[in-house]
């Protein structure tokens, strides 16, 4: 009989022991949704995490934000487990509050313990659950008939994510500094005149572009593979790779895991793009694999109109005036990093003796329209100089070193000459610049030759 007894008292501890596991197993386990009226909050350890663990969902403390807080996704299971989004990046949660982050009255929203809201997006729906899937969206749909209310993919801060479309109203911000999420200055976006070309802006500034394509000049910074990765609707797939078409140009780009591949615009204004590279030996992470501007000279416009940037100086020395101009801003000194550009010492068309310097494998910003009819270097010069706005001339047969062939034809620049590079690879352009004589000073000039171009002056009665 006592045995039975214990028998009995063992089978109901066991039974008990049991359901608190289960309760346990139940309270603990993560879950990858919200639904309305169970949020999650800034006190418990509790977050979201995808079904593949992948991604993670939670309140966020920032190095360097010690007194704020943000909720965000990252990577969940790799080491640095990187930030690809924030929810509240402009309008971070005090430290000392408690916050909550889910769905109520039908907003997705994040609050404090005295109701105060922080962020908030209405989502027209009474009823609705947000789910963070594998991919890193967080996506809200209706209850009911299960459509798509909102996707954080649809609303990134400053990574794009496989699955991601780099569409004319998706555009990535940087954050305000390395440990400071907030926006910052640099903003990532296609840009709308080049296909498949993108544009970083700097204060709404173009600070750098992919992509520069007509019948002057074309140059591609982007690698292939990142404008494969970023939109595949100017593509074609197949099983081998993909073929994708721009202007005047079709490349095949080998078959890639883009998985495990990420795009950052980061605070410092590089657009960067890394592989996370598995290794057995411990030593996984990102890799990164190519960014953009790749070096001072990328910038866009790096040294302003009619200043030349060579990469081969040191950063002090990047940055020199065309002889015959001078830097617009008079302040001591030349900050490369401020770049103000030039201005002419000499007003041309003024009655003065006028010369053509001809610079020799240069990146220039684009002409105006080619003059089609005229057939020779000695028309093209004379375009050039019975119109008192153009600033300088290209005549193309001379440039029979590009990669791509020669262009004949006669070009002129009206506007200020801009984004002029020295010492461009073997793709550079030949143009001529009109200068007053007595600007340049030919002995000295020609001496010294500073910019390392070509000296050939050209002397016009």
């Amino acid at each position: 009989m006592i045995c039975k007894s214990h028998a009995i008292y063992c089978l109901h501890l066991l039974c008990s022991l049991l359901l608190l596991m289960c309760s346990c197993l139940h309270y603990c386990a993560a879950r990858d949704t919200i639904t309305a009226g169970n949020p999650i909050n800034s006190t418990s350890s509790e977050t979201l995490i995808s079904d593949g663990k992948r991604f993670e969902l939670r309140f966020l403390n920032i190095s360097g934000q010690s007194s704020s807080r943000y909720v965000g996704i990252q990577y969940y299971t790799w080491r640095p487990p990187e930030i690809v989004w924030i929810f509240n990046r402009d309008n971070p949660l005090p430290d000392s509050a408690t916050g909550f982050f889910g769905i109520i009255n039908g907003n997705l929203t994040l609050w404090d313990e005295s109701r105060i809201s922080y962020f908030s997006i209405s989502l027209g729906s009474s009823r609705s659950t947000a789910k963070l899937l594998d991919s890193g969206n967080l996506v809200v749909r209706d209850d009911q008939s299960g459509k798509s209310l909102w996707e954080s993919f649809n609303h990134p801060t400053d990574t794009f994510l496989p699955g991601m479309n780099m569409n004319a109203n998706l555009k990535l911000t940087s954050w305000k500094g390395p440990d400071d999420p907030t926006s910052g200055n640099f903003t990532f976006q296609q840009e709308e005149e080049v296909e498949n070309g993108y544009i970083i802006l700097k204060r709404g500034t173009i600070y750098w572009k992919s992509r520069e394509t007509g019948s002057f000049n074309s140059y591609n910074n982007l690698y292939d593979p990142v404008a494969v990765f970023l939109n595949s609707s100017n593509s074609i797939q197949s099983n081998a790779g993909t073929i994708l078409n721009s202007p005047n140009k079709t490349t095949f780009v080998p078959v890639r895991n883009y998985n495990n591949a990420r795009l950052l615009m980061n605070s410092y204004g590089q657009v960067q793009y890394f592989i996370w590279r598995d290794s057995k030996t411990g030593s996984s992470g990102w890799s990164l694999k190519r960014s953009g501007p790749r070096d001072r000279c990328s910038v866009y416009n790096a040294c302003g109109n009619f200043g030349s940037c060579n990469i081969n100086k040191n950063n002090w020395g990047l940055c020199k005036c065309l002889p015959g101009f001078q830097p617009s801003s008079q302040a001591a000194g030349w900050d490369p990093a401020v770049p103000s550009g030039c201005t002419r010492m000499s007003r041309i068309c003024a009655g003065h003796k006028e010369v053509f310097l001809n610079l020799t494998m240069m990146k220039v910003g684009k002409p105006d329209t080619p003059l089609s009819e005229v057939q020779n270097e000695t028309r093209c010069r004379k375009e050039c100089l019975d119109n008192c706005q153009c600033q300088a001339y290209s005549y193309n047969e001379a440039n029979n070193t590009r990669t791509d062939g020669p262009r004949h034809g006669c070009w002129i620049w009206t506007s200020d000459l801009s984004d002029l590079q020295e010492v461009y690879a073997t793709d550079g352009y030949n143009i001529s610049v009109r200068v007053v004589a007595s600007s340049i000073g030919i002995l000295p000039f020609l001496l010294q030759n500073k910019l390392k171009l070509s000296c050939l002056l050209v002397f016009l009665a």
